[in-house]
């Protein structure tokens, strides 16, 4: 049986986006099972470690570990930054791997200069604010 090419990239496409579904579901079964922060072979903060102050991705992993467990003020206490951003990572992600008019939308919309200057100013305004504050 021959499958003509817009057939086959389609299916290609369903194929990328279900084994993104998998691993992204067993990441999160890991993560929900084993209790990552006792963990030594956690990655640290080494811009922390360095100079003593937050990164904008400090808590990060902490915020995704207490989303796993269920706890959503935890996540958000841990990186508020971040967990505003999951919204717009997950356009982001949907955009990347699905075809169609509202990926189109979304991707152009997200890849504009202003957008992209926008994001890169409030994570260096969070950066800044979360060592003032102490967040």
């Amino acid at each position: 049986m021959k499958v003509d090419k817009p057939q086959k990239k389609f299916l290609n496409e369903r194929r990328l986006i279900g084994l993104t579904l998998v691993g992204v579901c067993a990441v999160a079964v890991m993560v929900g099972y084993f209790d990552l922060m006792s963990s030594p072979l956690m990655p640290r903060c080494l811009f922390h470690q360095l100079t003593g102050w937050n990164c904008p991705g400090c808590g990060s992993t902490r915020a995704l570990n207490a989303l796993a467990h269920g706890h959503i003020v935890d996540a958000f206490m841990f990186n508020p930054f971040l967990m505003l951003a999951i919204p717009l990572l997950a356009l982001t992600a949907y955009s990347s791997l699905a075809t169609g008019k509202t990926a189109d939308r979304i991707n152009g919309f997200i890849c504009r200069p202003w957008v992209l200057w926008t994001i890169l100013a409030l994570i260096v305004f969070w950066w800044v604010i979360r060592n003032i504050i102490g967040i």
